[in-house]
This record gives C-alpha cells, structure tokens and sequence, in this order.
C-alpha cells in the first residue's frame, strides 16, 4: 500500500461493528470492519497542534497537587479519525480495539 504523495499518511479507521458467531467453545467475537484513508500530514500536524494547545490549556489550569500527592505524570490517550481528526480517548473505549496515540506528560524539575 503506498501513497501517492509524500506529504500523506495513511489512517486506518474503522467503519462499524459486526458480530460473528464461532463454535460454541470460542464464544461470540466481534469484527470491525476497518477502512484505510490517506491524510494530509499537514492537516494532521494542524490538527495534532490544536489538539495538544487545548490540552496545555486544560493542564495550564488544573492543580498539580491532590492531598498530600503531587503529580508528576499524565497518560492521554487519543484517536485519529480518518479525516485526520485527534480526538480524547473517553473512559469505555477499548483501547485494544482502537488505534491511537498515547501521550505520556512528565513534570518537568524546577
């Protein structure tokens, strides 16, 4: 699979759910149907920067302390949509059955 320009990247989205029956040891799986679009890493690299803009803006105002704790690490995780859209990962998603990007945020020493 190749593109035919250099400036694209390929994403891999899904595009619904299907259920399979299998033999009855096996159980009940589910198949995502998957799609493959090619985005504009230009768009993707606005996007990208959008996304963790507002991101900064979140954590600019949060507290750094929680009781006795201080944070000191943040997980993000995030999808990207075929069109090249990064959007937050919310809580029920799973992970394992969905591409994404893990951004892993360590405090910087003072």
């Amino acid at each position: 699979m190749e593109t035919s320009r250099s400036d694209e990247i390929f994403v891999i989205s899904s595009i619904g759910n299907t259920v399979e029956s299998r033999r009855p040891e096996r159980g009940v799986g589910e198949l995502v149907s998957k799609t493959v679009n090619s985005v504009s890493v230009s768009v993707l690299k606005k996007n990208m920067g959008s996304f963790l803009s507002q991101l900064k803006e979140l954590l600019d105002n949060g507290s750094d302390k929680i009781g006795a704790f201080e944070i000191s690490e943040i997980e993000v995780s995030a999808q990207i949509t075929g069109d090249g859209q990064v959007a937050l990962l919310g809580s029920g998603v799973k992970i394992e059955a969905q591409g994404g990007i893990k951004f892993t945020l360590c405090r910087v020493p003072k």
